[in-house]
């Protein structure tokens, strides 16, 4: 029998993120996630993204943060089911105490491009 010996030179490694998956190290180690995205995970960025413009609409009116609004949104056929599923969480994040889904009306009405597919919302100050 012989003793083997190995040394760096004779090792090579490597490491590789399989294909779906993402990586990034840090000082205590790496990190590997998913990039798939759950249909539950798409929906709510979805619905972050039209909050978010129902946000700068309320900013563009001048309404104070107590006011309430009502809400109308004409979204894709596709989108509708989604939007009226998650119908509490977008008024409890816009003070919103109606969503209207359908013909948009309101003090401000704007057509906004959202991943693509076109949304017109209007809003209005409830009385």
């Amino acid at each position: 029998m012989f003793d083997v010996i190995l040394n760096t030179s004779h090792v090579i490694i490597s490491e590789e993120t399989i294909e779906g998956y993402v990586s990034s190290k840090f000082a205590q180690g790496i990190v590997v996630i998913s990039k798939e995205i759950s249909e539950s995970e798409e929906e709510e960025g979805l619905v972050r993204d039209i909050i978010r413009r129902i946000q700068f609409m309320r900013k563009q009116l001048k309404l104070n943060v107590v006011d309430y609004i009502e809400i109308s949104i004409k979204a894709p056929e596709e989108r509708v089911k989604t939007i009226q599923k998650w119908e509490e969480f977008i008024k409890s994040e816009t003070r919103g105490n109606k969503v209207i889904l359908g013909d948009p009306k309101g003090d401000i009405v704007m057509d906004w491009d959202i991943e693509g597919e076109s949304y017109i919302i209007g809003i209005k100050k409830s009385t």
